[in-house]
């Protein structure tokens, strides 16, 4: 059998066909790809193993949102007052601060006012008032100024309270602001005595019935008058009210030595020396120990304060009288040898 010869080169084409003239190979559309050869997979990678993640923390469930607030019914009210009903309303609350401070400033100057709350617990009758204080008033009690009068202006003053406060009174006409509403005097004390008053009396003591020098060697015993508490002491103030009164009622009636006033009469100057001053007294002593018709001292009606003043003396002799107590020991009407104490 012939066969064809070979090319050159002894080769065969591929696509030559032995038996048969070489075809030409089909060449695939424009428009599909040529399938690649195939290729073994390549293996996976070999991964980590992951370690379990942590459980997350549960998240809050968001608060619900909160209604706006509302103002309160006061406020609500207050917004829907007049302009001039606000400015009212701020000048009293002004006017309150204003005397919050007058108070302060007074009870600074003034402490014995913080007693004026509980003082009326100490208010007494006569009876009480000799039963608490009778020796005192006859320790104290001088030639010119009996235990009897002690007490009776000790219960006219303040019925026998040592924590008595004055009254507070208004001046819108003072000249500074804490003057306004202010106590009508520095008074304090079972007899109400004032500053310029206790100055005066401090400076001696009564011993034996007599007035001696605070400095005198026998009033050391003791003799030394508290400006705060001497006043609020029943013995300091029965004893500076004799003080007081004996020096006032001998200036007097230094000026009248031809003519020494009864026993009654000189109870009624040491009323009027007590309510009105040196002064007044003095003139009342000028006129026979009688008072005008109409006089007044400040406020007071000094004849209904004698009056007073005689009938409780009166009442306080035959209180005396029952407990044993002789109606001279109390009145020491003429000498110092009257007044000694029982």
């Amino acid at each position: 059998m012939a066969t064809s010869p070979s090319p050159p080169g002894g080769k065969r084409p591929r696509s030559s066909r032995p038996g048969g003239p070489a075809r030409p190979r089909a060449r695939p559309p424009a428009d599909q790809a040529v399938p690649a050869k195939a290729l073994p997979p390549k293996p996976a990678p070999k991964r980590k193993p992951k370690a379990a993640a942590k459980p997350k923390p549960a998240t809050p469930a968001p608060a619900p949102a909160m209604a706006p607030r509302r103002p309160p019914l006061v406020w609500r009210l207050a917004r829907r007052l007049p302009v001039s009903l606000h400015l009212a309303l701020l000048a009293g609350l002004l006017a309150l601060l204003a005397l919050g401070a007058d108070l302060v400033y007074w009870i600074i100057h003034k402490p014995t006012e913080l007693l004026a709350p509980v003082s009326q617990i100490l208010i007494k009758p006569p009876e009480a008032t000799w039963r608490a204080y009778g020796a005192d008033f006859r320790r104290y009690a001088t030639p010119r100024v009996p235990a009897d009068l002690l007490a009776a202006l000790a219960q006219a003053e303040s019925d026998g309270n040592p924590a008595a406060q004055t009254y507070w009174r208004w001046n819108l006409h003072a000249g500074d602001w804490f003057g306004i509403y202010r106590p009508a005097s520095s008074s304090v004390g079972m007899y109400q005595m004032t500053d310029p008053a206790f100055q005066e009396a401090r400076r001696y003591c009564v011993r034996h019935h007599r007035l001696v020098p605070a400095t005198a060697p026998e009033a050391a015993d003791p003799c030394f008058h508290d400006p705060l508490l001497a006043r609020l002491s029943p013995a300091g103030s029965i004893e500076l009210t004799a003080v007081y009164l004996d020096r006032k009622i001998a200036a007097v009636l230094a000026a009248r030595p031809h003519r020494p006033p009864g026993a009654e009469a000189l109870r009624a100057l040491a009323a009027v020396i007590h309510l009105c001053g040196a002064g007044p007294a003095r003139r009342f002593a000028a006129r026979g120990y009688r008072l005008l018709e109409g006089e007044r001292c400040g406020d007071e009606n000094p004849a209904a304060y004698v009056a007073r003043v005689t009938d409780l003396a009166r009442r306080f002799r035959r209180l005396a009288g029952r407990g044993g107590d002789t109606e001279t020991a109390l009145s020491c009407p003429a000498t110092e040898s009257a007044c000694r104490a029982p």
